[in-house]
């Protein structure tokens, strides 16, 4: 027999692990025996791993979301440019008033250039919740001058 049949056999036998039948030379046999053949005898390897790492459990609650960065973007009285984004909101916590615009996501940006104001104002509802007849709306508005008495309407938004 020459060399090269008889390296082919034994590698097939070693890497398959002698289960392999390669051109009717080999029997099944179960690992770590000897398989004979009219041939060439090859003593199959028995491999056994180990796990290296401690089996972990599975979880369920190992997501998260990315933040949407929501909220006041100006403050009372400060100077905003036409486009500058005043508030990012889900709902309408605040409404558009005058030269504020109320984009398709809640998003309230200035229409105009100016001063940011911020005001609350009582408007009718259509029925009663414990016995007020109205709703207290908030309001975002961009001036074209500061309006005089600023430090006193901060605190009304509260």
């Amino acid at each position: 027999m020459n060399g090269f049949l008889s390296f082919g056999i034994r590698k097939v036998a070693s890497q398959v692990g002698a289960r392999a039948t390669r051109s009717g030379l080999f029997s099944r046999q179960t690992v770590g025996t000897t398989v004979s053949s009219p041939i060439v005898t090859v003593e199959a390897e028995a491999q056994k791993r180990w796990a290296s790492k401690a089996a972990g459990g599975t979880t369920k609650n190992n997501r998260d979301s990315n933040p949407k960065y929501l909220g006041l973007k100006k403050g009372q009285g400060q100077l905003v440019q036409t486009g500058n984004i005043l508030v990012r909101q889900r709902g309408t916590k605040f409404h558009a008033g005058a030269g504020v615009v109320l984009g398709r996501d809640h998003t309230l940006s200035a229409k105009v250039p100016g001063y940011v104001h911020f005001l609350r104002t009582r408007a009718p509802k259509g029925r009663q919740i414990q016995g007020r007849p109205w709703r207290v709306r908030k309001f975002v508005a961009v001036l074209p001058e500061k309006p005089a008495g600023l430090a006193y309407v901060r605190q009304d938004i509260r």
